[in-house]
C-alpha cells in the first residue's frame, strides 16, 4: 500500500514537472493588473478641476446679480443636467462633457452655499451652521461609496450609469427646497430693497435688537444712510 502511495506520489510530480518545463521564473509571478489608460484619467481630471474652478470663478458675479437662492437653483441646475449628460453618455467624449457641466455647478455650489448660509443665520448659530456645507460634502462622498457599492451588483452596461445619474436626485431636490427660504438680506440691501430685508433679519435673527444690528451693519457696508428707513431706495 505504501508502495503504490510513492509511486502515485511520483507520478503526479512528474506530471507537475512535465507541465512547468519550459517556463521562466516570470511565469510564475502573481497576476499583473491591467494598465491604465493615462490619456482617460488626465482627461477626467482635467473637466473636473477646470469646470469646478470656472464655476466658482463666476458664482461671485452671478449671485450679485440673480441673488443667492436663484444661484444656488442655478447650481442645482447645471449638476442636474451634467449628471444626466453622465448617465446617458454614448462615448467617452460624451462623458466628459457631463462632467465638465456638473462640475460647474459643483464650482457654483461650493462658492455659494458657505456664503448664503452666513449671511442669513444669526450670530449665535453661524459658525455652526456655516460648517455644514463640508459636513454634507463629506456626507455625501460615504453615501456615494454606499450607493456605488449597491449599483455594482447592477449588470456592468447599467451599473456605472446609475452609478453617475443619480446625482440628478440630490440636485433637483436642492433646487425645489431652496425656494422655500428666504433671500439673503445682505443681497436685498443691496438692490435698495430694505423693507424685505428688515423682514428677513426679523425672521432669522434672534431678537428685534440683533435684527436692527445686523441691518445696520449691512446698510454701513452697502453705503445706505443709517436714517434711511424707507422700504425701497434707488
Amino acid at each position: 500500500m505504501a508502495a503504490e502511495q510513492l509511486q502515485e506520489a511520483e507520478r503526479r510530480n512528474g506530471a507537475a514537472s512535465n507541465a512547468n518545463y519550459g517556463k521562466s521564473i516570470q511565469d510564475f509571478d502573481p497576476p499583473k493588473k491591467p494598465k491604465r489608460n493615462k490619456f482617460a484619467m488626465a482627461c477626467a481630471i482635467l473637466a473636473s478641476m477646470t469646470s469646478i474652478l470656472l464655476g466658482y470663478a463666476a458664482a461671485g458675479r452671478t449671485s450679485d446679480w440673480i441673488g443667492r437662492r436663484y444661484t444656488i437653483v442655478l447650481a442645482g441646475a447645471i449638476f442636474f443636467v451634467g449628471a444626466l449628460l453622465m448617465g446617458f453618455a454614448t462615448n467617452y467624449a460624451f462623458l466628459m462633457f457631463g462632467r465638465f457641466v456638473a462640475g460647474v455647478g459643483v464650482g457654483y455650489a461650493l462658492m455659494i452655499a458657505p456664503v448664503y448660509t452666513a449671511e442669513v443665520s444669526p450670530a449665535s448659530a453661524r459658525g455652526f451652521l456655516t460648517s455644514f456645507p463640508e459636513v454634507f460634502i463629506n456626507g455625501g462622498i460615504l453615501l456615494g461609496y454606499v450607493s456605488n457599492y449597491a449599483f455594482s451588483k447592477l449588470p456592468q452596461h447599467l451599473g456605472w450609469r446609475f452609478m453617475l445619474g443619480i446625482g440628478a436626485l440630490p440636485s433637483m431636490a436642492i433646487g425645489f427646497s431652496i425656494m422655500a427660504m428666504p433671500e439673503s438680506p445682505r443681497w436685498l440691501v443691496m438692490q435698495g430693497r430694505l423693507g424685505d430685508a428688515k423682514r428677513v433679519l426679523f425672521k432669522t435673527s434672534d431678537s428685534k435688537e440683533e435684527a436692527e444690528l445686523r441691518l445696520a451693519d449691512i446698510k454701513e457696508a452697502a453705503g445706505i444712510p443709517q436714517l434711511c428707513e424707507d422700504d425701497v431706495v434707488q
